[in-house]
């Protein structure tokens, strides 16, 4: 269970702007508009739900961002995985 209010508010307030600045990258806006549904006490399944994601995903942001930060957060350098498809 990820526990609510834990962030402090400087952290909380640099979310939320990010989470509402429409000139940011979607993937962004998305991991952190997470990070604060879950500070304010959603579940990763309610949250996956609503931004239709898997919820390992969402715990997954939520561990990243414990571990790197906004820092990690406003990266969006995601290169995705390789194709599996072959040429026929």
């Amino acid at each position: 269970m990820i526990r609510k209010r834990v962030l402090k508010e400087p952290a909380r307030q640099a979310l939320l702007a990010l989470a509402r600045d429409t000139s940011v990258a979607h993937g962004v806006a998305r991991r952190a508009n997470a990070i604060i549904l879950l500070d304010r006490g959603m579940s990763c399944e309610a949250i996956a739900q609503v931004l239709l994601i898997d919820d390992d995903t969402v715990r997954r942001w939520h561990r990243v961002y414990g571990e790197g930060g906004l820092a990690w957060l406003v990266q969006s350098n995601h290169e995705g995985s390789d194709c599996r498809l072959s040429e026929a």
